[in-house]
């Protein structure tokens, strides 16, 4: 029986042991976060307080293409 725990305690323990890889921003993210995607669009026109400057388009959230691509800032 104290085997089986200290085998246990070994199979658990040695998973935390595991390197964890930072995501890295590469091309295509925007807003330097690795689980962005999109595009600079740059300033966007619109009456009175509604433009955008410095917009994006987003096309992908963490791996989830967006069926229309978001323009924020």
């Amino acid at each position: 029986m104290r085997g089986a725990i200290v085998l246990a305690l070994i199979v658990v323990l040695g998973g935390c042991s595991r390197e964890v890889l930072e995501p890295t921003v590469g091309p295509g993210n925007v807003c330097d976060d690795p689980a962005l995607f999109g595009e600079i669009i740059g300033t966007v026109e619109g009456a009175g307080p509604c433009g955008i400057e410095n917009a994006i388009r987003l096309t992908s959230v963490s791996g989830v293409t967006l069926s229309t691509p978001a323009t924020i800032d």
